[in-house]
């Protein structure tokens, strides 16, 4: 069983390549890997595919519930859009947010930031339903 810090290791792009490079095992690891994030991250939000956007989406809450996770493995947030949920489908909001990392920023400070300012905007955004949907951009 993968631990948490394993995971981190896993996710990050200079592990993978190391990984991939030194074994042939990799793939392997990474579907174990990814099969946990999806248990815990993804399984929590909609797919979109059906409306035509290859995505997860998360209502307000549950986007919040997700960060909390994703800061776990000191995750980086590139942006996010926001999306209306209909009965027939999803329109765009226009509303979006992304961000780009800062000069001498190290990649936890990124990390922070971006996870920080994201909980900021998702929690600021009016909404009185569940019909509203984040998409986060992770990485």
């Amino acid at each position: 069983m993968l631990t948490d810090e394993l995971i981190k290791k896993i996710i990050s792009e200079e592990f993978l390549l190391e990984y991939s490079y030194k074994t042939n095992e990799w793939s392997s690891t990474w579907k174990e890997a990814s099969d946990i994030l999806d248990k815990k991250i993804l399984s929590k939000g909609i797919f979109l595919g059906d409306y035509g956007i290859n995505n997860w989406g998360f209502t307000q809450k549950k986007a919040l519930n997700v960060l909390k996770e994703l800061e776990k493995y000191k995750a980086i947030i590139l942006g996010g859009d926001v999306f209306f949920k209909k009965d027939n489908g999803v329109e765009p909001t226009y509303d979006n947010w992304d961000f780009k990392k800062h000069e001498n920023e190290t990649e936890i400070e990124f990390s922070n930031r971006t996870i920080k300012s994201t909980k900021k905007y998702i929690k600021q955004y009016k909404t009185t339903s569940n019909k509203i949907i984040f998409i986060l951009d992770a990485q």
